[in-house]
């Protein structure tokens, strides 16, 4: 928590943000704690899912298997929506999974559509006239 935090305030300075945290009253943060003379505080902040669930038809999902929207070809849905359930941890390791393979998608679809012509020189010996 406390590189999490560095990474945090270096962040905030690029950003010319400030952090207005307020761990008080103690009892509203059980997860307080001290360290090294700091002050650091967690909560759970919940799995959110489900909200447009992949599957293999658009009678009863909105994303197909590479979060592409069944109504909309061009449009991709991606992230924890895709989830039809969560368990007891953080889903960010699959959703990161997910994203990565629909971006693939994304590319080989953004790639067949405009894939590059191949240009002839029409100097060159036997190039067509």
């Amino acid at each position: 928590m406390a590189a999490a935090r560095a990474v945090s305030e270096q962040v905030f300075e690029l950003l010319g943000a400030e952090d207005h945290t307020d761990y008080a009253p103690p009892a509203a943060w059980p997860g307080r704690f001290e360290h090294r003379g700091r002050t650091y505080g967690y909560r759970g902040a919940g799995h959110a899912a489900g909200t447009h669930i992949m599957g293999d038809s658009p009678a009863t999902s909105v994303v197909d298997a590479w979060q592409r929207c069944w109504d909309h070809p061009g449009l991709y849905a991606v992230g924890c929506g895709s989830m039809p359930s969560v368990a007891t941890s953080n889903p960010t390791l699959t959703m990161a999974a997910l994203a990565l393979r629909s971006a693939e998608r994304v590319e080989a679809d953004l790639t067949a559509r405009d894939r590059p012509s191949t240009l002839l020189d029409p100097t060159a010996p036997g190039a067509p006239a």
